[in-house]
């Protein structure tokens, strides 16, 4: 069995984001026919915002990491305080609408929580063997040969 390494766990955190982000764009027409137009602007910013985070995150960018973990926070955040509202707010809304709107806050809450946890796992001391820098005297990509020079 081979072990899990940060990196790993990375690419599979840019793999959800990817998904999030695909889908998002891809329900923006839905959105936009069903004049959902709010929907639709958030959906879009979404998908333009996810996509490249997860294209930043395989790449290895630091920075990916660091704004995917400030836009968790700040989703989870906004799903904490829909939730609360929806909650509370049980006059002038509809039950089936409420309903539907609890029910994506929740899951955008548990699913931005594990990719938060996911990230925050890559980057502690239990992986930061990961991060050494090679030592070794073969050639690699972030490490030429002393030998061949």
């Amino acid at each position: 069995m081979t072990k899990i390494t940060a990196r790993d766990i990375q690419v599979f955190v840019a793999g959800v984001l990817a998904y999030i982000g695909f889908e998002s764009l891809v329900w923006t027409p839905d959105a936009i026919i069903h004049s959902h137009s709010s929907f639709a602007a958030v959906s879009f910013i979404v998908g333009v915002i996810a996509l490249p985070l997860a294209v930043g995150i395989v790449a290895g960018s630091r920075r990916a990491i660091l704004w995917t973990q400030v836009i968790c926070w700040l989703c989870i955040i906004q799903d904490v305080v829909s939730i609360f509202v929806f909650v509370l707010a049980k006059f002038g809304i509809s039950l089936r609408v409420a309903h539907m709107t609890l029910y994506r806050s929740i899951g955008s809450l548990l699913t931005l929580s594990a990719l938060l946890l996911l990230i925050a796992l890559s980057r502690s001391k239990r992986f930061g063997g990961d991060r050494t820098p090679n030592t070794a005297l073969e050639p690699t990509a972030t490490a030429p040969s002393i030998l061949n020079r």
